[in-house]
């Protein structure tokens, strides 16, 4: 779902191609110039909005603009390097790679909706890390749960844990996150992420389950973030799977995301944030 919008912008800001600012027009549907038909979830007039203002709204038709700016094996590159298609190494077992077809394998229409989300499938643990990513000054930091393990003679071997790796340049996931957090203001798609006296940065997703048959099994909401937004501690991946509407990310999985982050917190007892909310103008000339 739109969850993965996040590395779509990723990659735009990182090559850039865009800045939060640029402006796209933003129809209801629209066609590519190799003829593939592209809609939002609801109808909307035309509108001429930033990349920030296209996020926080979770508009497909520019997204696919932005997408399109940057070659289909490079989008791959950055599929690959948030984690998608492979185990993130967690000491967990029958952990799932999930599925990322190579992009050679990708249709003319999978070019497209790769680019918010559809056509491949992550896990949980992969959605976190992917927001962890952005919230880590573009860092990919390897993920484990076992600090070490004792011998037979009692000594503690630590865990050896893979390197470190920068995916987006520092500046380029500052943007990010600064984008992230327009999501949870007033007129997105994710208000209901909100922490009480701290700033999200997140985004919503919605999806579709298919079976054997082609079918919709089941219906996806998502959310993935970081608090506070300012000065990222945790990162949270909520997934929630329901047979029955509405399904939005923004209803089902970001009060599930409020909750638990809003624990942490207080858990954590990490300070309220003491800056505002950052938002760049949605719309052109805003």
């Amino acid at each position: 779902g739109s969850t993965g919008k996040i590395i779509t912008y990723a990659t735009a800001l990182n090559e850039q191609k865009i800045t939060p600012l640029s402006v796209f027009n933003a129809p209801y549907a629209y066609t590519t110039p190799d003829g593939e038909t592209i809609t939002d979830d609801s109808e909307h007039p035309t509108e001429r909005m930033t990349a920030a203002g296209l996020m926080a709204k979770s508009y497909n038709t520019g997204l696919v603009q932005v997408g399109s700016l940057i070659p289909t094996e490079t989008r791959y590159k950055y599929l690959s390097a948030f984690g998608l298609g492979q185990k993130t190494g967690v000491e967990l077992p029958a952990e799932e790679p999930g599925l990322l077809n190579p992009y050679t394998q990708w249709d003319r229409r999978t070019n497209y909706t790769t680019m918010f989300g559809q056509a491949y499938a992550v896990t949980p643990l992969q959605l976190a890390q992917v927001a962890s990513i952005a919230g880590s000054k573009g860092v990919k930091n390897p993920l484990h749960i076992v600090d070490g393990v004792y011998d037979k003679d009692g000594q503690l071997i630590p865990q050896k844990l893979a390197e470190k790796k920068q995916v987006i340049t520092p500046e380029a996931a500052d943007q990010l996150i600064k984008m992230m957090q327009g999501v949870t203001q007033k007129g997105s798609t994710g208000p209901l992420a909100k922490v009480p006296g701290y700033n999200v940065a997140g985004k919503t997703g919605t999806a579709q389950v298919l079976n054997s048959a082609g079918k919709t099994a089941a219906l996806v909401g998502t959310f993935a973030g970081v608090v506070p937004a300012e000065n990222p501690r945790i990162a949270v991946a909520v997934v929630v799977y329901t047979h029955s509407s509405p399904a939005y990310g923004g209803v089902i999985a970001a009060p599930v995301f409020a909750e638990v982050s809003k624990f942490a917190m207080r858990q954590l007892k990490v300070p309220p944030s003491a800056v505002p909310l950052y938002k760049y103008p949605w719309l052109e000339g805003e």
